[in-house]
């Protein structure tokens, strides 16, 4: 498959993600592949947890009892940040996905980003990265990401004995001393 904006995604591919952003703190070879510190996303794995169902995408998270959602063009976005692709590379590449322009879908992908940010989901990161974007075999018809926030079962995610558990995980409990 041929993608309109080719230069770009070998870019994106290449690890060089944050070239022109100013967040860039250093760049250097890894692996051959020049790789770039700079801001991106990283998934708070110890309190959240996320899957793609049928082209739909499911997050918990555990510690505040709320669960999201997000179809369309929205697990596509997430699964660029989650492979830790700054702000930027993921607007160019789901624009080069859905072979729509940047520019078009800037503000859209900032305020889902954002969403994500504000429920704390993920958070920036500067630790180094090799990205590996997802792929974009069959990317979806473009529509503008969204978060949809879930807080029914709040109480009932909550309450599972999962949550009570120790640094070691489940099922070992947390003794007295670090309760």
């Amino acid at each position: 498959m041929s993608y309109p904006n080719e230069p770009l995604l070998t870019g994106i591919f290449s690890g060089m993600i944050c070239e022109n952003i100013p967040q860039v703190r250093a760049k250097k070879k890894h692996r051959g592949i020049s790789t770039v510190k700079c801001t991106h996303w990283q998934l708070n794995d110890r309190e959240v947890s996320s899957e793609v169902i049928e082209g739909e995408l499911i997050v918990m998270h555990l510690k505040t009892g709320k669960y999201y959602s997000s179809s369309g063009t929205g697990p596509l976005v997430w699964a660029c940040l989650e492979a830790g692709m700054s702000a930027a590379a993921t607007r160019d590449f789901v624009a080069s996905c859905c072979r729509v322009s940047p520019q078009s879908i800037e503000s859209d992908i900032d305020g889902f980003i954002e969403s994500v940010a504000a429920e704390q989901l993920m958070r920036e990161s500067t630790a180094e990265v090799d990205p590996v974007p997802p792929p974009c075999t069959d990317p979806p018809v473009y529509s503008k990401p969204v978060l949809q926030v879930y807080s029914d079962m709040k109480d009932l995610l909550l309450l599972d004995p999962i949550h009570d558990v120790s640094e070691d995980g489940w099922p070992m409990r947390p003794t007295a001393d670090k309760a």
